[in-house]
């Protein structure tokens, strides 16, 4: 696991990573909120996938997938 230190390192200084941190398990809710404020390339759409994971819904684009389909 990363250090947290070494994730609000990035999280500063390197906003084309900062979408990775959400996937971090390390990440907890005070840099999650540092890196959804600061954004960078991707940020929405990684926390949109953390958060659409915690509610139990499908990743989008797979929610139109029919259960007739297979």
């Amino acid at each position: 696991m990363t250090p947290r230190d070494v994730l609000w390192r990035i999280a500063r200084d390197e906003p084309g990573l900062r979408r990775w941190i959400v996937a971090n398990p390390a990440a907890d809710a005070a840099l999650l909120e540092f890196v959804s404020q600061a954004g960078g390339p991707y940020v929405r759409e990684s926390l949109q996938i953390l958060f659409d994971s915690m509610e139990g819904r499908p990743p989008r684009g797979q929610e139109r997938i029919s259960s007739t389909a297979a």
